[in-house]
């Protein structure tokens, strides 16, 4: 959405159909205006995935990646506090027990795990170029 107060009317909108399907349903609405994390293009954010669940998490990512899992672990009835609900994502992230269960879910579904145990298997462009900033955005977060 182009500003706030859109974002805001569709997530309201959005809520309101939820309650039309007797299902809960809460919006969170982030700042869309840059990236998440440090890397853009597929195979770099498959392995910073990957790094992320082993515990090298950005924090523009980590905050949003926490928010919406502790209101997915509510909506499914694994807690109603939001904060204990990122504890605990927090602690089986640092635990190595989302990776494992990531391995886990990739080998089940007949995928080659290999690539996850050894990101330096992934393709990747001929030229990767870090971009640097030259000033900070401030990350927005707001929830209805």
């Amino acid at each position: 959405m182009k500003d706030i107060e859109s974002a805001e009317k569709l997530a309201k909108e959005m809520i309101e159909i939820g309650k039309l399907a007797n299902r809960e349903t809460v919006c969170v609405l982030t700042n869309m205006e840059e990236p998440l994390g440090h890397a853009v293009g597929n195979s770099l954010e498959v392995i910073e995935a990957i790094k992320f669940l082993k515990g090298d998490m950005p924090e523009d990512l980590k905050q949003v990646v926490l928010e919406l899992g502790a209101y997915m672990m509510k909506l499914a009835g694994e807690g109603d506090n939001i904060e204990k609900n990122k504890e605990k994502l927090l602690e089986n992230i640092l635990n190595q027990k989302a990776y494992n269960k990531f391995l886990e879910l990739v080998k089940n579904q007949g995928g080659d795990i290999s690539y996850i145990e050894n990101t330096d298997k992934f393709p990747k462009a001929k030229y990767i170029e870090p971009i640097i900033a030259k000033k900070k955005r401030i990350y927005m977060r707001n929830r209805c």
